[in-house]
């Protein structure tokens, strides 16, 4: 229990008992809405959270994308945060305690009744978000580096083949990648990525046991080019 609660406990009902109220709100959520649909939507909107994080701290290749999806992020933080608190004041409600129904009318929930916004259900749901929402943010600054190294890579490895006079035309059935050398006009197929020596091994097509290789470094930067070669 927090010790915040203390300075509360005189605009509490009288007679309510504050201690356990906790694990037993916990076990009543278990018993009585266990495989209730609004479970299910808490669990979808702290999971928006979480992406909405992601998406607010990665960064992106364009202006106009980051602009585009981080508004959408926003979009997605307030749905998710608004479906997450809605559902979960509504679960209160439905397993409430009959010490924290309004001794009135014996059905309504006391409003007032300050247990039920500063202890455990409704303090555990904001942090479920907070913490889902640092998560998030912070998987999407770790991805910030990586995400910047694929671009540098991938800009550096279009420049490449163009210099050496390479065309990516399509792919196969299998969805390897197909080059076409303007030079020669031989056609390869992308046969295996080799992580071992860091070469793409490319078959010729119509060249019987004739193989061509693009070397590539730890950051995936192509740095050599072999041409057609013998088969290894």
């Amino acid at each position: 229990m927090l010790k915040s609660v203390g300075r509360y406990a005189p605009a509490i009902v009288a007679g309510s008992a504050l201690s356990g109220f906790g694990a037993a709100f916990g076990r009543d959520v278990y018993r009585k809405a266990k495989n209730q649909w609004l479970l299910i939507l808490i669990l979808l909107a702290l999971v928006g959270v979480f992406f909405s994080g992601l998406w607010l701290f990665r960064n992106y290749r364009t202006v106009s994308g980051t602009v585009l999806k981080k508004t959408g992020a926003l979009i997605v933080l307030a749905a998710s945060a608004i479906a997450v608190n809605a559902a979960a004041l509504i679960v209160v409600f439905q397993v409430a305690p009959e010490s924290l129904l309004d001794s009135g009318s014996g059905a309504r929930l006391a409003m007032y009744d300050y247990r039920l916004f500063i202890d455990p259900p409704i303090l555990w749901i904001v942090l479920l978000q907070l913490t889902c929402f640092a998560w998030g943010a912070l998987v999407g600054i770790r991805h910030r580096s990586k995400r910047a190294l694929a671009w540098e890579a991938e800009e550096h490895n279009a420049a490449f083949l163009e210099g050496h006079g390479l065309q990516v035309t399509d792919t196969d059935e299998k969805g390897n990648m197909r080059l076409r050398d303007v030079n020669t006009n031989t056609g390869y197929r992308l046969m295996e990525v080799l992580d071992v020596t860091g070469e793409l091994e490319f078959m010729a097509l119509g060249r019987r046991n004739k193989r061509a290789y693009i070397h590539y470094n730890d950051t995936g930067k192509f740095t050599d080019w072999t041409g057609l070669v013998e088969a290894r």
